[in-house]
């Protein structure tokens, strides 16, 4: 459990847990790990490129890379994933301006860090009840994700509390082969 600031009135807590996907969701979390980097380098070439050529500063999304025929695949994992690539980048460009960081790099497949972000989104229903995208049974170690088949069994050294709004899970391959599961949530300040 790691506790992080947000402002006066919340603050968010992460949780990470080792977690057991199924054969079918491990596959796709690979593919999302995958296309996650081939977005970013993609964008970043094209960052480059149309700065050299132009001097302009290129405002392509994930969207923009999916409706392209040689890139229909990327519409095979989660669209949340992608979207934080490009906030990623974009962030990382703003600390390089800022001189707080160097210039942004390409990600070589052998090195890459094997990660991927997923925003928790809340639909009202018509009842006015909200539905989550992301459903985290913490009392059966359980957790579904947007594109899994099946939920992802979690090894749970604590419970979550109740009480906290969900924001995001981060998906992590280690190089021991394990997944972990981080597991960000907004709690009201007591």
């Amino acid at each position: 459990m790691k506790k992080l600031k947000k402002n006066g009135n919340c603050e968010m807590v992460a949780y990470r847990f080792y977690g057991i996907p199924s054969k079918q969701d491990a596959k796709l979390e690979n593919k999302t790990f995958g296309c996650c980097r081939y977005l970013w380098n993609r964008m970043l070439a094209d960052h480059n490129e149309l700065y050299r050529q132009m001097g302009k500063v290129p405002q392509n999304t994930p969207a923009d890379y999916k409706d392209l025929d040689e890139c229909s695949w990327l519409n095979e994992v989660d669209s949340l994933a992608l979207a934080n690539v490009q906030i990623n980048q974009d962030s990382a460009f703003s600390r390089f301006f800022k001189k707080e960081a160097r210039y942004p790099k390409f990600k070589a497949k052998k090195f890459a860090k094997k990660s991927y972000t997923t925003n928790a989104v809340y639909l009202k229903k018509k009842d006015g009840t909200y539905t989550c995208n992301i459903i985290l049974d913490s009392k059966d170690g359980l957790l579904k994700l947007p594109k899994h088949k099946d939920w992802i069994q979690l090894r749970m050294h604590r419970r979550v509390p109740d009480g906290g709004k969900l924001k995001s899970v981060t998906v992590t391959l280690e190089a021991d082969g394990k997944t972990y599961y981080s597991i960000l949530v907004e709690y009201p300040k007591k």
